[in-house]
């Protein structure tokens, strides 16, 4: 339960996330974020907000180590080489469910580069034709709010947490903590 919301202007990228931790239909708020920065080996900024569980969170934050980007196409890198690395990450923290010799992972929102870009359970990478994105059980919501905030023409660091607190008033598995911070790369 969780919602991730990005935007990408070309430039630069922006990312929100709630802070709910749901157990056993219970619901809490988080400490920390699930949102995070990371750097690849050749010095490129990156954001990833994750939803699916917080263990996979962890692996991506604190195992996954970003391969160097060259000057490979930016989709044929993710397609490629970090879904090759992220695939092993998974494998060695053993996170990844082998269903039937399927491996298959989680769902978290990638921008880099001024791009934003979905990364789904089967490991595919998706970019999508609009600015924002959005992943977790407030996604539909979040479009639809984006949707109307773009036509609008808010800025990014404005209409993405107001997009996280209109999904969380009508989405119980998505919560804020009136704090909410905007990552931007």
């Amino acid at each position: 339960m969780t919602c991730i919301i990005g935007y990408a202007d070309g430039i630069n990228v922006y990312m929100v996330g709630d802070k709910a931790a749901v157990v056993n239909g219970y619901a809490d708020i988080i400490k920390g974020s699930k949102v995070f920065q990371k750097r690849t080996s050749c010095g490129v900024d990156v954001l990833i907000g994750y939803t699916h569980s917080f263990r996979m969170g962890q692996v991506l934050e604190y195992s996954l180590k970003l391969p160097p980007l060259d000057d490979k196409w930016l989709q044929n890198y993710l397609c490629t080489d970090f879904v090759g690395v992220l695939h092993d990450a998974f494998k060695e923290a053993k996170i990844a469910e082998d269903d039937k010799g399927v491996l298959s992972g989680g769902t978290f929102l990638i921008g880099l580069k001024g791009r934003l870009f979905g990364v789904y359970s089967d490991f595919s990478v998706i970019e999508v034709s609009e600015k924002y994105n959005a992943v977790g059980c407030g996604c539909w919501e979040a479009l639809s709010v984006m949707a109307a905030l773009d036509s609008l023409e808010i800025h990014p660091e404005k209409a993405l947490p107001k997009a996280l607190f209109s999904v969380a008033k009508y989405n119980t598995g998505v919560k804020c903590d009136g704090d909410i911070r905007v990552f931007k790369i």
